[in-house]
């Protein structure tokens, strides 16, 4: 699998969840994220989210459903405002470009996922 297509089925995750129903972790793992990790990086997702920026609604729509006691978040703060952050523990980070916000929320989010099943 290329990193190409990794970071399509990555940035394509909240669509094939509801589409599919699939667990968020079964696509991630399907995708080859685990594996290729460390060239999926930030600044790549941003990349592949300028080809495709109506999937920023997406993450938004699955961050605001997701229901844990913790974990990373994004929202709008406002009109052309977005904030990253991890509940409860921190600060959010804001942003002006949604799809920065975006690619800041997607590979932390997705790291957590990995790392947390690397130490489970």
């Amino acid at each position: 699998m290329t990193t190409d297509h990794t970071l399509q089925d990555v940035i394509d995750l909240p669509r094939n969840h509801s589409r599919r129903g699939t667990p968020i972790f079964t696509l991630l793992e399907q995708s080859g994220y685990f594996t290729a990790h460390d060239q999926v990086t930030e600044a790549a997702i941003c990349k592949a989210l300028r080809r495709r920026p109506e999937l920023v609604n997406d993450w938004i729509e699955l961050s605001e459903s997701t229901r844990a006691s913790s974990g990373w978040y994004l929202r709008r703060a406002g009109a052309q405002h977005y904030q990253v952050g991890y509940y409860p523990d921190s600060e959010p980070i804001e942003y002006d470009d949604a799809l920065a916000a975006c690619a800041a929320y997607i590979k932390r989010n997705i790291e957590a996922i990995r790392t947390d099943h690397h130490n489970a």
